[in-house]
């Protein structure tokens, strides 16, 4: 949508990221105002259908396990998920800024596509913070759109020239650089990490006799790793089990430990140690 040359087919491609990931619909309706400020009659269209899309998605997240959990109480917590966000991203783009070094007479803060990503990656990053789900690969669409918005400030704009202008721009570039690939190094570790602990916990749990229960910390991770079972020929009954809990008492516990702090009373005997996971007989 943001190299098409159309507002037509912008529009349709915005719409569609909407339709997959809800929170897109801000970007959809910031750039449909800005049609309306254009005078495309057929603005009203895509408002329309914005808002249609707003409330279709408030209806389904009634029941959703995800947005059950919406309300305005968690957004203190979220906001503290969400700063740490900011820095490497920041960093980045600061040192990025600097090699180009702008005129900041000649920034372009009236590009229209400039508001419409603040605005959309604003309004994403918000609409995140009730749900209390702000951190790590969340508040990823967010930063890419505020990312944006500031590339477009920046690219059009004439560099200033000075002495050592050259150094400065190798050096903050360097830095862009250095920076860009840290974030991309720890991200790729994170998940690999991730995927080795779930086929690390699968493997484990197709070897182990069928009739033991395996609770799990997480929700939606429970019924993935009993699809998974499924899939592999070796059905499990795997229950989620809160932190909290006090009743249920599964053979086998596995605490994925990018989910919770888990639940002490069923963290016995280790059986299976991994980077991103533990196993534990609960007896």
């Amino acid at each position: 949508g943001l190299i098409s040359d159309g507002p037509i087919r912008r529009s349709l491609l915005w719409l569609g990221a909407a339709w997959f990931k809800t929170p897109f619909v801000w970007l959809f309706l910031a750039y449909s105002v800005y049609l309306l400020f254009q005078r495309k009659k057929w603005a009203w269209l895509n408002i329309a259908v914005g808002l249609a899309t707003i409330a279709m998605a408030a209806i389904a997240s009634r029941r959703g396990t995800y947005t059950g959990g919406f309300n305005i109480a968690n957004v203190p917590a979220a906001i503290k998920t969400a700063i740490p966000l900011f820095f490497w991203p920041g960093l980045v783009g600061l040192a990025a800024v600097t090699a180009l070094w702008p005129k900041l007479r000649t920034l372009a803060w009236r590009e229209p596509m400039v508001w419409v990503f603040l605005i959309g990656g604003g309004l994403y990053l918000g609409n995140l913070l009730p749900w209390g789900q702000a951190g790590s690969y969340y508040g990823a669409p967010a930063i890419w759109m505020l990312s944006v918005a500031a590339l477009l400030v920046v690219l059009r704009a004439e560099r200033a020239a000075f002495k050592y202008g050259r150094q400065l721009t190798v050096v903050a570039t360097i830095v862009a650089v250095l920076g860009a690939s840290h974030v991309a190094r720890k991200m790729t570790l994170q998940q690999v990490d991730r995927n080795r602990a779930v086929i690390g916990v699968r493997e484990w749990a197709s070897a182990v006799p069928q009739s033991a229960t395996i609770g799990i910390n997480s929700e939606e991770g429970a019924v993935r790793l009993e699809e998974l079972l499924t899939l592999h020929g070796t059905p499990h009954d795997v229950v989620f089990v809160p932190d909290a809990d006090g009743a249920q008492q599964p053979t086998y516990y596995v605490r994925f430990h990018d989910q919770s702090n888990g639940n002490p009373r069923l963290q016995k005997t280790v059986v299976r140690p991994m980077t991103m996971a533990t196993v534990y007989a609960t007896t």
